[in-house]
């Protein structure tokens, strides 16, 4: 009927563990059942909730940033392997915070990208732009990729 995506499997996948964390936990606390406060199911697992926040676990798997820049990683890596192909005609445009001006940048300038900046060279000079300022991929003209 309908096709998971990647990040759908990833998001399912980090819960169901969550979860299985949580009730091994309630579990062990039935076990050791002496802390009347515990007894509700509620509260141990708002109790559970709690120290997987504290320890970061919960932020490391749902954090929709993260999960966006990755999407975004992964086309502009694909983009670049065509970058010597000028008939894809990839388009990436993005925010320029010093100018206030959107821009476009046609793939085959794309030097390479590192970490989480794309590294073009105009005349004569390295740019960086930052991923988190793309927001939009076009090829001939039709949008692939909008924030």
């Amino acid at each position: 009927m309908f096709q998971l995506s990647e990040k759908d499997k990833h998001y399912s996948a980090a819960l169901i563990v969550l979860t299985g964390i949580i009730f091994f936990w309630r579990g062990l606390w039935d076990v050791l059942g002496f802390i009347p406060v515990v007894e509700n199911p509620f509260v141990s697992l708002f109790i559970g909730l709690l120290i997987m926040t504290f320890s970061g676990v919960i932020f490391n798997e749902f954090d929709p940033f993260k999960a966006r820049l990755q999407q975004t990683t992964e086309l502009l890596h694909q983009i670049e392997s065509h970058k010597y192909d000028k008939s894809k005609n990839y388009a990436i445009k993005y925010y320029d915070e010093a100018s206030k001006k959107h821009h476009t940048l046609q793939h085959h300038r794309i030097k390479k990208i590192e970490s989480n900046f794309i590294v073009y060279e105009d005349k004569g000079k390295e740019i960086f732009i930052p991923m988190h300022r793309i927001h939009e991929i076009h090829q001939h003209d039709k949008v692939i990729w909008k924030k």
